[in-house]
């Protein structure tokens, strides 16, 4: 089973590849031999760079990109890998459809993952101070890379999720919490 869709992803990207090659119209003409050569420089370039590509690592048997995730069905694989937690399903699972949740961030943060788990909420970039300013504006905190003190939040809050490990910053704050 596997082996057929590895054949069916070589196949494509051979006629991707020489569907975009700009070469010279001579380079078409049906004869086998160019035909052959082509096929044989585009495998070879696939390969290559399939091989070479250590972030994702698609022949290598003790850790393969396509196994990993389910053939790309795992979305949110790299963002369990990144954090080291399952921070972005807790989120999904703690935060309503239509929430306003102001994002608070390092200017490296991968925030991706949060909007492709629950695209229908609001995140607002945002920095704490800005969100000291006015909280009530919002339903959520959720801050990730950045302390977020509790206490410097002027209105009640509860924290539904932290982050254990302290190399790793994050923290989901329920704004208005009614004790």
């Amino acid at each position: 089973m596997h082996y057929h869709a590895i054949l069916r992803l070589l196949k494509i990207s051979i006629a991707s590849t020489l569907a975009f090659v700009s070469l010279p119209e001579f380079c078409f003409q049906a004869t086998s031999t160019k035909n052959d050569i082509f096929t044989v420089a585009s495998l070879s370039l696939l390969i290559f760079s399939c091989g070479l590509n250590n972030a994702k690592p698609l022949l290598s048997l003790s850790r393969n990109i396509l196994i990993s995730t389910n053939f790309g069905t795992d979305r949110l694989y790299y963002a369990r890998e990144y954090h080291g937690d399952d921070r972005v399903e807790r989120f999904k699972d703690l935060v309503p459809a239509g929430a306003d949740v102001a994002l608070v961030t390092s200017s490296n943060s991968w925030t991706y993952h949060f909007h492709l788990i629950n695209s229908q909420i609001r995140l607002e970039p945002t920095n704490f101070s800005s969100f000291k300013e006015n909280p009530a504006l919002y339903d959520y905190l959720l801050c990730l890379d950045v302390d977020c003190n509790i206490s410097e939040i002027s209105v009640p809050s509860k924290v539904l999720w932290k982050s254990l490990d302290k190399s790793l910053k994050g923290k989901l704050i329920q704004i208005n919490y009614s004790l």
